[in-house]
């Protein structure tokens, strides 16, 4: 039978269940609890005596013994002839048990004994006269244990439904809260930080526990006496409220001071500690720790409502539960004689008050989590932002996996191609110009260039004003620095068709490129770092620069770029010569690469480099006069070439001394 099936007949049976003892009748269709008033014949006489179906609250742990021999009869009226059972929650404080003078029970020497199956009898008539006997010192039936006395009488399928229908209760709640409290570890398990699901894992454990001992008929098959059982239902009671204290101060700590807190945590402990003493005496402990969780369940609930009057979120969940909680503990008093009531409204309302304990605890995970994931984003904004001003390639040289991860010194060595280039005549042009157009020309002008840089696998380190300093890593980092500086000659030319449409002057641009060993890393102070390149050949790649536009040149490299090109045919070049630089004290053979020109211009400097060409040999073979006939002819075809006319004065120069 599935366990929602199960749920929907106990309701169901309870519902259509009369209670009634002496002179009720037994429907054909239902079963009758057998509570309310029954005979009791003892040595004083015969009086009528009201059996509850429980105890009133906490009474079950003073109860009330017989000093001698007492007998409960009640005579009810059945349907009809047939095969009736009689079912008794706790037969072993019961000497013996009979029917219509038929004894159908009778207990054995040892006062703990075992629930037997439902008693089976059969009736001649349409009614049956039920006697239940105790014995001195048996517990009177007036005083029901924690369990409940649910003295059943019906047709077997009836007493069967019911039976299994109530076992199907209890066991619900007992499994509910443990599978509750291994889910609330779990998720604790699963998010590091949150102190409500521990707290809320022990109180469904302590809940488990509690609902064990009170509801489960089966726990008294165990041979332990009533008193056991009964302590070990007031310590699972102090227990749970004590940890509920516990988590309201964890889900909702402003709702009260924190003396009212630790107040409602620690009054319930000690009671659940001397349940757990057997020389206490019973009836004062249960008096006291009845006063007790009372105090604490109204300070938690105060502390309850003042989180709604100050707004707290978690209100809106817990105290709408711990109504509806206390309403169906509350309910207990005027229905105890309700199994509905028992079974299924206080231990629901409970349930109702642990989902929303979890739902507040849950959402506080989602808060963080939502929290996390807002600053996750923030924090990658933020690493976007940092990576227009430190590129991800200085990072990655670097190891590091973003900018929080950078210290004031954290460097490497590494050999790059150094790439400079910077616009010709830019001051003299800016001067022309106001700040905004001065900023918006500069800005137009990087759009176009440095997207030819990343598209060679190189990235720009540094903006100096016009001029753009970048790094190409890895083995053919040469060639693509080399490929980019021709690539950004082209495109000067096609920005200055559109200069020239908009009425603009035109620009030219000048590159120097170098290979060789660098330091890059951080340098500064700890309250202004900055990301940066230091090396002689850094140096070098920005004299190669100025060289360049010195002479009117549009890319000039190294020696050592030189070589480590890939294929230095693939491209049109001439030997510059040797040039000492500021820092170097050997000079340094550097090359123009002429691919990237004008094509006019182009054209002009391939015809005059055979004299060029010849002009440098017979100027290091210091036949003078002869380099200066070849460096004529060279100017005639290309007389804005700044290296020509270097030459030529200097072999003039020379041929004067």
């Amino acid at each position: 039978m599935a366990p929602a099936a199960l749920v929907l007949l106990l309701i169901s049976c309870s519902l259509a269940a009369p209670n009634g003892a002496a002179g009720a009748r037994l429907s054909d269709d239902s079963i009758l609890i057998m509570s309310g008033e029954w005979e009791r014949v003892d040595r004083a006489g015969s009086t009528l005596i009201r059996i509850p179906l429980r105890s009133a609250p906490w009474r079950f742990l003073y109860p009330e013994r017989s000093a001698g021999q007492v007998s409960y009869r009640a005579a009810v009226a059945l349907p009809g002839p047939g095969e009736y059972w009689l079912s008794l929650p706790h037969p072993e404080n019961l000497s013996r048990v009979s029917v219509d003078g038929a004894t159908l029970f009778r207990r054995s020497a040892n006062r703990v004994g075992r629930t037997p199956p439902p008693l089976r009898f059969t009736a001649s008539g349409n009614g049956a006269t039920i006697e239940l006997v105790v014995e001195g010192g048996d517990r009177l039936l007036e005083s029901p244990p924690a369990q409940g006395s649910f003295i059943l009488l019906g047709t077997p399928e009836r007493i069967f439904d019911f039976r299994v229908g109530t076992a199907a209760l209890v066991v619900f709640f007992t499994a509910f809260f443990a599978v509750a409290g291994v889910l609330a570890l779990s998720l604790r398990l699963g998010r590091d930080g949150n102190r409500n699901l521990p707290v809320l894992a022990a109180w469904a454990f302590a809940l488990s526990a509690y609902y064990a001992f009170r509801g489960s008929p089966w726990l008294r098959l165990a041979p332990f006496a009533d008193g056991v059982l009964e302590r070990g239902l007031i310590a699972a009671n102090a227990l749970q409220i004590s940890l509920l204290g516990l988590l309201f101060s964890t889900i909702a700590p402003g709702g009260l001071p924190k003396a009212a807190r630790i107040f409602a945590m620690v009054l319930p402990m000690p009671f659940a500690l001397a349940a757990a003493l057997p020389f206490v005496p019973a009836a004062p402990l249960s008096s006291a720790a009845q006063v007790a969780l009372v105090i604490a369940g109204i300070v938690l609930f105060v502390g309850v409502l003042r989180n709604a009057a100050q707004g707290a979120s978690c209100s809106r969940l817990i105290l709408p539960a711990s109504l509806m909680a206390a309403a169906a503990f509350v309910a207990r008093i005027p229905l105890r004689d309700s199994v509905l009531s028992s079974l299924a409204i206080e231990p629901a309302g409970v349930v109702v008050l642990w989902l929303a304990a979890l739902s507040a605890s849950l959402q506080e995970v989602c808060d963080a989590f939502d929290a996390a994931s807002h600053l996750g984003s923030y924090v990658e904004g933020l690493e976007t932002s940092m990576g227009r001003f430190i590129p991800r390639e200085f990072l990655d040289e670097l190891q590091k996996a973003g900018v929080v991860d950078l210290k004031l010194g954290d460097h490497v060595r590494r050999e790059m191609t150094i790439f400079f280039s910077d616009i010709r005549s830019f001051t003299s042009l800016s001067e022309r110009l106001t700040p905004e157009e001065n900023f918006r020309f500069v800005n137009s002008y990087l759009a176009r260039m440095v997207p030819v840089i990343k598209e060679r696998g190189g990235f720009v380190d540094k903006y100096i004003g016009d001029a753009i300093m970048a790094l190409f890593p890895g083995r053919t980092a040469a060639d693509d620095a080399v490929a980019a500086a021709v690539e950004m000659q082209k495109r000067v030319i096609e920005y200055n068709r559109h200069r020239a449409n908009s009425g603009y002057a035109p620009i030219a641009m000048g590159v120097g490129i170098h290979t060789g060993d660098l330091m890059l890393g951080v340098v500064g102070v700890d309250e202004r770092m900055e990301n940066t390149v230091v090396s002689d050949s850094v140096n070098l790649a920005s004299r190669l620069q100025a060289i360049a536009k010195a002479f009117n040149l549009g890319i000039v490299i190294s020696e050592q770029c030189f070589k480590t090109l890939t294929d230095p045919g693939s491209y049109h070049y001439r030997f510059f010569g040797k040039v000492r630089v500021m820092g170097k004290a050997a000079p340094v053979s550097i090359f123009e690469i002429l691919d990237g020109l004008d094509p006019a211009l182009f054209d002009r400097k391939m015809r005059a480099n055979t004299f060029f060409e010849q002009g440098m040999l017979s100027y290091y073979g210091k036949d003078f006069p002869d380099a200066m006939f070849h460096f004529r002819k060279a100017l005639e075809l290309v007389p804005e070439d700044g290296a020509v006319r270097f030459y030529l004065e200097t072999c003039m120069s020379k041929t004067r001394a």
